[in-house]
């Protein structure tokens, strides 16, 4: 044992926690070497190490990382994104979940919402998604409120508006001129 080091003990296949003083089992510590564990849990590390990266001191030293290291960064870049193709193909409910929890629902929340609208668009009644073959979770951008189940077009629509009803009434008005059209 280092002079000066802290060495928790280990009771029964436990160890307590230096950040939250919690009293885990091995398994919750991530190992140095054989036998040897951190002496925080994994939970407090991670939050630890999240609060960094999100920090300005943390964002500064990664831009730095990045600047001094352009081919390895790259590198990771290349390799993470095909980690995340891979996984997508592999399980894509997972990432269909992950990306509809940043508007509060489910996978299987908007299946219902699809189902209570038959099958359709909430807004022109298609039965087919028609692009990228998959029904979009529509939601108000400045509340992040679900709203409803759309096909691509009319999220488009939606999306190239603003969600602003005053763009979307002038271009109703737009296209019911009589005179609007070019012989």
């Amino acid at each position: 044992m280092r002079k000066g080091s802290r060495t928790v003990p280990i009771i029964d296949g436990r160890k307590q926690c230096t950040k939250c003083k919690a009293w885990k089992p091995l398994s919750e510590f991530f190992t140095r070497r054989q036998n040897q564990f951190h002496s925080a849990c994994k939970r407090c590390e991670l939050d630890h190490n999240n609060a960094y990266a999100k920090s300005p001191a943390g964002k500064a030293a990664r831009i730095a990382w990045k600047k001094s290291n352009p081919k390895k960064a790259e590198a990771y870049r290349k390799r993470h994104s095909a980690y995340l193709r891979k996984m997508r193909r592999l399980d894509p409910d997972k990432f269909r979940n992950q990306d509809l929890k940043k508007i509060g629902i489910t996978l299987q929340e908007k299946m219902d919402q699809l189902n209570q609208q038959d099958n359709c668009c909430a807004i022109c009644g298609s039965k087919t998604p028609n692009i990228k073959n998959t029904w979009f979770a529509d939601h108000d951008h400045k509340t992040g409120k679900f709203r409803g189940v759309l096909c691509g077009k009319c999220n488009a629509v939606l999306g190239y508006a603003n969600d602003s009803p005053k763009i979307l009434s002038a271009a109703i008005q737009y296209l019911n001129k009589k005179d609007n059209h070019v012989n």
